[in-house]
């Protein structure tokens, strides 16, 4: 790379060894906190890369700079103690939107020739996929628990409505439609204005749901029993993980 790096000398050795090691690692240092990182962390800037590069990292970060990583920051610059973290949340907008994501996270000082703390070096390692399914796993479990208890159709939604209305981060909102044997309807919910859903901003984010998955409840010998629709949280991708919990 021909442009010059102001951060490169200020964060000094563990410069080089950032681009040398294999762990997702990053470091910002001189008066400005400019970012270095390795390829590895390439994946963690998702679509800011290439141009995070080189820039302070309160602009490459700048949505969590103003939630929090200023703070961080500054502390370890202030006291040059370390700071680590496991599973901590961020929400970051690498792929053009705020996303959820989790990192197990160090953030280690730097210091220059004169023992003065002149950057912060950190390394990540993105606990997202874990976190986020062990949760869902729970939602599944609890459905599959208070499922057993239930006698008819509608006393199953009803006893699992509780367990999705407790589980907003994965599912913003939950509406059934259900039918009796003869096709009338005896569920709790119509489903068919999804327009009318995703209008809402229901969950724990201020954005609405982007997109629904509406799943058939109770198929038998051509019969449906209705239709169940849950919110996709406008936080997570709606990847093969997600569409796999559906």
């Amino acid at each position: 790379m021909a442009r010059s790096i102001p951060g490169r000398r200020a964060c000094g050795a563990p410069s080089a060894s950032c681009c040398r090691q294999g762990h997702r690692s990053r470091c910002s240092g001189g008066p400005e906190l400019i970012t270095l990182y390795n390829d590895a962390y390439r994946l963690v800037f998702g679509g800011k890369h290439p141009q995070a590069l080189g820039q302070p990292i309160r602009e490459a970060w700048s949505e969590l700079w103003r939630a929090g990583l200023k703070a961080l920051f500054e502390n370890v610059l202030a006291t040059g103690e370390a700071f680590w973290a496991q599973d901590r949340p961020f929400y970051m907008e690498r792929n053009g939107f705020p996303e959820e994501t989790f990192f197990d996270v160090s953030y280690d000082p730097v210091r220059d020739e004169s023992g003065r703390v002149g950057g912060v070096f950190c390394i990540v390692s993105e606990t997202t996929g874990r976190v986020v399914g062990e949760r869902r796993l729970k939602v599944l479990r609890d459905l599959g628990s208070v499922a057993a208890q239930a006698h008819s159709a509608a006393e199953a939604w009803a006893l699992s409505a509780g367990a999705l209305a407790s589980a907003p981060l994965d599912l913003p909102f939950a509406d059934a439609h259900l039918d009796d044997r003869t096709g009338w309807p005896i569920g709790l919910h119509d489903v068919a204005a999804p327009k009318h859903c995703m209008a809402t901003a229901p969950g724990p984010w201020p954005e609405p749901a982007h997109s629904l998955m509406v799943l058939p409840l109770g198929e038998r010998a051509g019969e449906s029993g209705g239709k169940l629709a849950l919110g996709v949280s406008s936080r997570l991708p709606f990847d093969d993980s997600y569409r796999g919990f559906f």
